[in-house]
């Protein structure tokens, strides 16, 4: 993102150049900004790798445009950088463990139903869930709010229902 100031003064004290004020936000292992902005272009950047959506979503960095004047006069603005999301954050399941029991002669149907949630945000924090095994008696559908669920149907044996 580039930031524009102008003064309409002619010479020296219209010449604008650009800091980042105090408050800037700082790696807090080692202190570095986690921006910078090139003085005469104005043009904000980042170099660091450490930009996390899910710690951080927004920084609000002072911007100063101050002229070559014998005596300078700035003004100071507020940019604010709203950090996207990227899917890095895995689904987790609400329970570690889901147990249901059914009798032998359970109809087609609802079995249970789980639920996972994923820390991103739009569609990255979708969940949608499969089966790895037991395909021939159950299915899993995935459902509003990241819940699945689990169904039991019954298997046709040589054309008869078993």
């Amino acid at each position: 993102m580039t930031v524009r100031a102008v003064d309409y003064d002619l010479g020296e004290n219209g010449t604008v150049y650009y800091t980042l004020g105090n408050n800037r936000p700082a790696d807090p292992e080692t202190g570095d900004s986690l921006f910078v902005i090139d003085s005469i272009t104005g043009l904000v950047r980042s170099f660091t790798t450490k930009l996390d959506r899910e710690k951080v979503d927004q920084y609000h960095l002072p911007v100063v445009a101050t002229d070559r004047g014998k005596v300078p006069l700035s003004s100071t603005a507020t940019l604010t950088i709203q950090i996207l999301d990227k899917n890095d954050e895995k689904p987790r399941f609400n329970k570690k463990i889901y147990r249901a029991m059914l009798p032998e002669s359970q109809k087609s149907g609802l079995v249970i139903t789980v639920a996972a949630t994923d820390d991103d945000i739009g569609n990255n924090s979708k969940v949608t869930y499969s089966l790895k095994s037991d395909l021939n008696f159950f299915s899993i559908s995935s459902l509003p709010s990241n819940k699945g669920a689990l169904n039991v149907f019954k298997v046709r044996v040589h054309g008869l229902v078993d």
